[in-house]
Parts: structure tokens; C-alpha cells; sequence
């Protein structure tokens, strides 16, 4: 499997007070635990827990995910 992830996805930022990145220990965390899921529901699986931690906020950079099973 490879992941490939901008720099936009791990930068994101934390809504309100608790602050922080989304992290690519959090992108990896997730690609791992899902592995045996397919490449749509781990990306859709990623981007809900990236919105739920920004809050939904507008993105300030590109957030752009690739996984390839191969």
C-alpha cells in the first residue's frame, strides 16, 4: 500500500481551544488500523475524523490524500 499526503492534510489545525495539527501520526494511525478496509472507506474514514477535528473549518491549504493498494 502506499499513502501519500500534502502537507495541507498533517497542518491542518485543531477548532477552538484544545489548538494543535492533525499530524501524520494521526493520517498513518488511521491508514494502518484500516488497511483491510477498501481505499474509499479509509479515505472517507480520514476525512470525516479531519472534520470533525477542524470543526469543519475552510481549509487554509490543499488537503489531498492517495492511497494505492496494490
Amino acid at each position: 500500500m502506499v499513502c501519500l499526503f500534502t502537507d495541507g492534510l498533517a497542518e491542518a489545525e485543531a477548532d477552538g481551544e484544545r489548538g494543535g495539527r492533525f499530524g501524520e501520526e494521526r493520517v498513518l494511525g488511521h491508514v494502518g488500523r484500516l488497511a483491510g478496509h477498501s481505499t474509499r472507506d479509509m479515505l472517507e474514514a480520514i476525512y470525516a475524523d479531519l472534520a470533525g477535528f477542524t470543526g469543519g473549518a475552510p481549509a487554509a491549504d490543499d488537503r489531498t490524500l492517495v492511497i494505492l493498494k496494490v
